[in-house]
């Protein structure tokens, strides 16, 4: 399950366990199991429905208390951006399902035999199983100027979305094309040099991803992946290399970056305008917020009940 839809895993985990809990109090099980089958699935609820409110609610504070600007005055720092997906200077777009596309995730899920009786009701979801999802930068551009993004890291929130099916797999796949509107909250870094040779810097940042010393090189919390800062390191280093080989000058003006802040805040890019983003982690916000309070107080009074 990738990361733009926890609140999606958090209540399919409740859905599942909820089928559980029925399922034993169904069965001739001795009244104590039933009763913290039921106690524990209501703690899972208050837990879960904690967390997304939560996360709805950091998504639509950091919507609306973080400023708009445009690229070419953009403070050094965290921002938001608004403008139009592009390619990232000369590299070409990836040709995904015939269409030019600068981003994609796809995501694999299979179920059960829809005929194994015995699999009831577990053969009727799907259950996701591989994640695929492209990490080439790509540009966002606006009327004043070009930024790079680095999408390592972020919460990627798309409109378009298609879905296909065989037998009992299913594949989602989630694009971004050239010409999308594009709304973008990370960390903005402006620098003076400009690089060109795009295909031999994808092909250095792949050496460099796919050799262990230099992995634990840029690894410095030594926890066996790349961090999103550490990606963006690995990155900076390539192009510098890249840059070294070709001699190649910088052009008058900056290059701009956006990528994940190190420091843990939220790094989101989406094709949704801010209102109806905003809109969807409200209505997250508030599924969260209901299922605490109602499991919360079924917990009290079932804690309650069990101590009088």
């Amino acid at each position: 399950m990738h990361r733009s839809n926890r609140t999606g895993f958090l209540l399919s985990i409740m859905f599942f366990a909820t089928l559980g809990v029925v399922w034993a109090w169904l069965q001739d099980f001795p009244e104590s199991i039933k009763w913290w089958s039921r106690w524990c699935l209501m703690l899972y609820g208050v837990f879960a429905g904690f967390i997304v409110w939560r996360h709805g609610l950091d998504h639509c504070r950091l919507i609306h208390d973080v400023p708009t600007s445009e690229i070419a005055t953009a403070a050094q720092g965290y921002v938001e951006l608004c403008g139009t997906a592009e390619q990232f200077e000369d590299q070409k777009a990836q040709q995904v399902a015939g269409l030019p596309t600068l981003w994609f995730r796809k995501e694999f899920a299979e179920r059960a035999d829809v005929s194994n009786i015995r699999a009831f009701p577990f053969n009727l979801f799907y259950t996701p199983t591989a994640t695929d999802e492209s990490q080439t930068p790509f540009s966002i551009v606006d009327n004043s100027g070009t930024a790079c993004i680095l999408p390592h890291g972020a919460d990627v929130i798309v409109s378009r979305k298609n879905v296909q099916y065989l037998d009992n797999r299913r594949m989602t796949m989630e694009t971004i094309l050239p010409g999308d509107k594009l709304y973008v909250i990370g960390n903005f870094h402006s620098h003076a040099s400009s690089f060109s040779n795009e295909e031999r810097l994808q092909e250095l940042l792949g050496k460099l991803d796919r050799d262990p010393e230099a992995r634990i090189r840029f690894d410095r919390d030594r926890n066996g992946r790349l961090s999103p800062d550490e990606w963006r390191e690995m990155h900076l280093h390539a192009q510098m290399t890249v840059a070294g080989e070709q001699h190649y000058s910088a052009e008058p003006g900056q290059r701009h970056l956006v990528f994940a802040p190190s420091d843990g805040r939220r790094f989101v890019i989406s094709t949704l305008p801010a209102e109806k983003l905003a809109g969807r982690y409200f209505f997250n916000m508030t599924i969260g917020l209901m299922l605490f309070l109602a499991c919360l107080a079924v917990l009290s009074a079932m804690t309650l009940s069990r101590l009088a």
